[in-house]
């Protein structure tokens, strides 16, 4: 019998699984969830803020290496409507806006899903960047706790 596996099929996430012991069991069993949404990043969550910031709610990715290639930007999201918005910025190893991906004209995503794409006023890609890039989120809005940020994908050109 398999013990367990893990797979994203087309917009689920599935886990099959045979329980323990052996013996016991009649078989396989699997289970599904809309893809990538294990877990998710929100500033607000169960009656409390877990952002304590003065600022508006964020967070900032590790350094990532684009290898000198250009990357576009998705995220998978829930909660995005009238009230409630993110905006990404791209920085630099050093935490400064790298001109052109500025949150202030980050654009996107205008509805939840999948794998939304962002874009930035004059770029949809992510390109001319020697050096590791960081992904800065902001959550926006008069309700910035609606939001559910499940996955940020950079996918290389």
């Amino acid at each position: 019998m398999q013990g367990q596996g893990f797979e994203n099929v087309g917009d689920e996430t599935l886990f099959w699984y045979a329980p323990w012991p052996e013996e016991a069991s009649d078989g396989v069993r699997v289970t599904s969830w809309p893809r990538d949404r294990l877990g998710y990043f929100s500033p607000y969550e169960g009656g409390i803020w877990v952002y304590g910031g003065k600022s508006d709610p964020h967070f900032v990715s590790a350094p990532i290496d684009l290898e000198g290639s250009g990357a576009t930007l998705a995220v998978n999201v829930e909660g995005i409507n009238e009230h409630s918005s993110i905006t990404v910025e791209i920085q630099d190893q050093t935490f400064r806006p790298i001109p052109g991906y500025e949150r202030g004209v980050s654009l996107g995503p205008i509805e939840a899903g999948l794998a939304q794409p962002i874009t930035w006023k004059n770029h949809e890609v992510i390109d001319g960047e020697s050096g590791p890039v960081r992904v800065r989120v902001d959550f926006g809005g008069v309700r910035p706790e609606d939001v559910r940020l499940y996955a940020v994908y950079l996918e290389q050109t």
